[in-house]
């Protein structure tokens, strides 16, 4: 398994109650590629997520996509280095 960065971009601002629905209607989606969802970061106009996945590979994450009708900008391979010495975020 490998940990897979994808970034969406939308024309209009996505809500993320909007993106929860997509995500819930399409988990048996997610199941049958083998994806994970572990995180997801939303850009402060709602026009961009990039979303964390573990998955097969970055090519089960496209296929999965298309099937959803979701367009994908990117989608990439990571390796995740955790700054450890790093101060925590601030909170809002």
């Amino acid at each position: 398994m490998e940990t897979v960065l994808v970034e969406l971009k939308f024309p209009q601002p996505m809500e993320y109650n909007a993106f929860e629905t997509i995500k819930r209607e399409g988990d048996w989606c997610f199941r049958s590629y083998g994806l994970t969802l572990l995180q997801t970061y939303v850009s402060l106009d709602s026009k961009r997520y990039i979303c964390v996945f573990r998955a097969p590979d970055a090519e089960a994450v496209r296929v999965a996509a298309r099937s959803l009708g979701v367009t994908i900008e990117s989608a990439w391979p990571v390796d995740v280095h955790v700054n450890t010495e790093a101060a925590e975020p601030p909170v809002d």
